[in-house]
This record gives structure tokens, C-alpha cells and sequence, in this order.
């Protein structure tokens, strides 16, 4: 039962992972995506005032206003809420502003008012699918935004080749039919590819931080007994040269430090001091050998 909540708590926390590269992705080309729409804007309102019906096409404008506004609040509010809100939310609430934004552009289609004059519907068609190569290069990190984004604007325009009854725009529907068909198909495999990478990325990173993990454990386990090693032959050493009641070196030492004495080279004499304790024997016959041991240790010191 274990095991199965940690699996579910991974593959939550791959997903987190993934959604919050995707965000970051969306989130740098926002600007890019702002200024293409703000111009792009711009420029039909510019080339198509006094042409079409003045009152559609100023509402269209405001649409765009209202959706684009919409975008710049959310890319600030991931500027300065990023450490607040998590990558997954702010992906959905970007798809959201996509399906406002597309709904927005599909509107253009809706301020042509004579669906007979070619140069009325060039350029709503040209911005249009200007705008969805455009998504192309921003969106296709998340499929499902890019989706949201197009699918209003190819439903709205073919609703309107369709029903306004142009015989010579019949061919121009499935040609458009096929193009959206096709971009999605190719923004679909681009973004199946770049998840696969994603996930690749971060098991990888995901294993390499589990070696290290282990390389610290090696590394503390073999400091430790390094550590042990060194403070038994430290203690092994003492013993060897040392008497274990008084702490004073024993004979070896003893005959270790004379012998170096005596070697030592442009030597000029050394002094030597002996000390006994007479009638020692007495005391260990007498008082036994705790009290030797302690009268011993009183001397040492």
C-alpha cells in the first residue's frame, strides 16, 4: 500500500515538474506573443478603417483589448507571484487567457460584412493564419493551450465560407480545413517530442542526484570508519607504550627514549633520574594490592 502512494506521489511530482518547465517556457515567450497580437491588431484596424462597418471592427478592437489584457495581468502575476503560484496553475490559467484570446481573433471574422470582395477577406485570412503560425513557435510546449488558442478562429472563418453561400470560397474551406489539420498534427508530434525530453531531463537529473546522494553516504560511512581506525590505533599505540595503571610510558618507551639519547647526534650527556620505593613489597603483603595500585598512582602524579 506503501509503495503504490509513493508511486502516485512521483508521478505527481514528475507532473508538477513538467508543468512547471512548460510555464517557464510559455512565461519567456508571453512578451513575444503580446507584441505579435498588439501589432498585428494594429495594423487590420489601420488598413481596414472607413472599409468595413466602423462599429464591428471598433468592437473587435476592444475584444482584442480585453483578451490581451487579460495575458499582460497573468505574465505579471507570474513576474511577481512565481514563488506562489505553481507551474500547473498558472498553465491552466494561461489556457484559459488562449481560449479568451482566440475567441477574441475569431471575432475578425465577424467585421467583414460583404464576404464577395477578396480584398476584405485576404487580410482577415492572412492575419489569421499569420497568427497561427505564430502559435506554432509560442504554444507548442502545451498542446492543449495551442488547441484552445486556434480551434475558435478555424470554426468561426469556416462558418462563414460556409454559410455565406460564395461558391468560389467552397475550395478555400477545405484547403483551410486541411492546413489547420496538418499544423496541428505537426505541433501535436513537436510537443510529444518535447515532453519526452522533459521526462528524459529529469530522470536523469533525478539519477544523478540519487548517486550523489549515495556518494555522501559512501564518503560519510568511510570517513567514519577512518575515524574509528584512527582512534584504535592511537589507543593500540598508547597501550603499547604506556602502563596501563599510572599512564606513565612503560619499559619500551623508556628504552626507546634513552636509546635516542644516546644516538642523537652532537650530543652533549643527558641526565637520568631513578626513583624507588623501598619496602614496597610490605605494602602490597600488608595492605594489599589496591592499595599499592593507589600508592603507585599518587606517585605517577
Amino acid at each position: 500500500m506503501a509503495s503504490g502512494s509513493d508511486a502516485l506521489y512521483g508521478q505527481a511530482a514528475d507532473s508538477e515538474a513538467v508543468d512547471s518547465r512548460i510555464a517557464d517556457e510559455l512565461y519567456r515567450r508571453t512578451p513575444i506573443l503580446i507584441a505579435i497580437i498588439a501589432s498585428l491588431t494594429a495594423i487590420y484596424w489601420w488598413a481596414l478603417r472607413g472599409r468595413i462597418d466602423t462599429l464591428a471592427l471598433n468592437a473587435w478592437v476592444l475584444a482584442m483589448a480585453v483578451a490581451l489584457l487579460v495575458r499582460v495581468l497573468l505574465w505579471q502575476a507570474r513576474e511577481r507571484f512565481l514563488s506562489r503560484l505553481r507551474g500547473s496553475t498558472w498553465v491552466r490559467l494561461f489556457a484559459a487567457a488562449s481560449t479568451l484570446m482566440g475567441l477574441a481573433w475569431s471575432g475578425i471574422f465577424f467585421t467583414v460584412d460583404d464576404w464577395t470582395r477578396l480584398d476584405l477577406i485576404a487580410p482577415a485570412w492572412m492575419i489569421v493564419l499569420g497568427v497561427t503560425s505564430a502559435a506554432i513557435a509560442v504554444m507548442w510546449q502545451h498542446f492543449p493551450t495551442f488547441v484552445l488558442y486556434t480551434l475558435p478562429m478555424g470554426v468561426a472563418g469556416g462558418y462563414q465560407l460556409v454559410t455565406k453561400g460564395v461558391a468560389e470560397l467552397q475550395w478555400l474551406s477545405w484547403s483551410l480545413l486541411i492546413y489547420f489539420l496538418v499544423v496541428t498534427y505537426f505541433t501535436r508530434q513537436t510537443n510529444l517530442l518535447y515532453l519526452a525530453r522533459i521526462r528524459l531531463e529529469l530522470t536523469n537529473a533525478d539519477l544523478v542526484e540519487r548517486l550523489e546522494q549515495q556518494a555522501e553516504e559512501r564518503e560519510a560511512v568511510i570517513h567514519e570508519r577512518t575515524a574509528a581506525l584512527d582512534e584504535n590505533r592511537e589507543y593500540l599505540e598508547h597501550m603499547a607504550n604506556h602502563d596501563p595503571l599510572t599512564g606513565l610510558p612503560n619499559r619500551h618507551r623508556f628504552l626507546q627514549t634513552v636509546n635516542h639519547c644516546v644516538g642523537a647526534p652532537g650530543s652533549e650527556g643527558f641526565a637520568l633520574l631513578f626513583i624507588d620505593l623501598d619496602h614496597f613489597k610490605d605494602i602490597n603483603d600488608s595492605l594489599g594490592h589496591t592499595v599499592g595500585d593507589a600508592l603507585l598512582k599518587a606517585v605517577s602524579e
